[in-house]
């Protein structure tokens, strides 16, 4: 059962880790975003999506290490928080859990604060994109009616550009 308590303590310790990662990449994402780098956006937008992949897997390795200490140690819930593995775990153990409980807490409350943050900057970006767009695109207003012989000729720039993003 010791096994399952490390592997539990490491699969949770690795994880803080990959979200303490994340929110410096938020962080960066904020930065770009008020800059306006596309190129470093995507760069930050690839390292994400590698993290939530070792994300998935983390989360793999917490959920065996749980069902096997629900198991173990008779517990009700099937997956159960980590104040309740801590009350049935060792003093040692029970202190280590609860200690990653407040920095998972901690570092949440800062990464979601931040994701909210960086939503509403791509919106303000896409927003300015198709503000930018539109007057790109806007049709000149042309007269109802034209000289004999003439037609009616639509603007190159909005026959090419007209579609928002």
């Amino acid at each position: 059962m010791r096994e399952l308590w490390r592997e539990l303590i490491a699969a949770l310790t690795e994880t803080l880790a990959l979200y303490r990662h994340m929110l410096e990449l938020s962080e960066n994402k904020k930065n770009v975003l008020v800059r306006g780098k596309p190129v470093e956006l995507e760069a930050i937008n690839r390292e994400e999506e590698s993290l939530l992949l070792q994300g998935k897997e983390l989360e793999h390795r917490r959920a065996k290490a749980t069902a096997g200490l629900v198991t173990a140690c008779g517990l009700a819930k099937a997956d159960p928080a980590l104040a309740e593995l801590a009350d049935a775990a060792e003093p040692e153990t029970a202190a280590q859990l609860l200690t990653l409980k407040t920095e998972f807490a901690a570092v949440l409350k800062d990464l979601t604060r931040l994701n909210a943050v960086n939503a509403k900057l791509t919106e303000q970006a896409l927003a300015f994109v198709n503000y930018n767009l539109n007057l790109l695109t806007r049709r000149q207003a042309e007269p109802t009616y034209a000289p004999v012989g003439a037609a009616f000729k639509e603007s190159a720039l909005s026959a090419l550009l007209d579609r928002k993003v």
